[in-house]
């Protein structure tokens, strides 16, 4: 990438749903960087997302709660196989650790039983934070 690209790719289009950046933009912010995709495109494959410069993004994604989702014990094993986990605890029917990933907001994976979860947090959560969190956002909520 040269000096005139990196420059004009200062916007990006931001998935607040998701906590995702999908693309940066870049000229006439009328084509994503990867895709070469046009806003139309973004926004019928991504509803509700946002044209922003990279540092909205970073803000609102640091901002924005902690997403969990469920997924299963295969993934879960392959995370934690893939590097040396940080912070791995095992405490009676639970057990949690981090991804050895920098930055202020990062993957963390946790059992409950025999269900598996992943959350976007801060690293700095303790295990009991950790299994709180899966808690009151995943499993106390009413179930469709």
């Amino acid at each position: 990438m040269n000096q005139t690209q990196s420059q004009a790719a200062i916007y990006c289009y931001y998935c607040p749903r998701t906590r995702t950046i999908i693309d940066a933009v870049f000229g006439a912010k009328s084509l994503t960087l990867s895709e070469l995709a046009t806003e139309q495109e973004i926004l019928e494959q991504y509803p509700g997302a946002q044209l922003m410069t990279y540092a909205e993004a970073f803000a609102s994604f640091e901002e924005s709660e902690s997403t969990t989702s469920e997924i299963d014990a295969w993934m879960y094993s392959s995370e934690l196989d893939r590097f040396p986990p940080r912070g791995w605890t095992i405490l009676g029917h639970t057990e949690s650790f981090k991804a050895t990933q920098c930055g202020r907001v990062t993957p963390i994976y946790c059992r409950i039983g025999e269900r598996y979860f992943r959350l976007l947090d801060k690293p700095g959560l303790t295990h009991e934070q950790i299994v709180q969190r899966v808690v009151t956002s995943y499993l106390d909520r009413p179930q469709m």
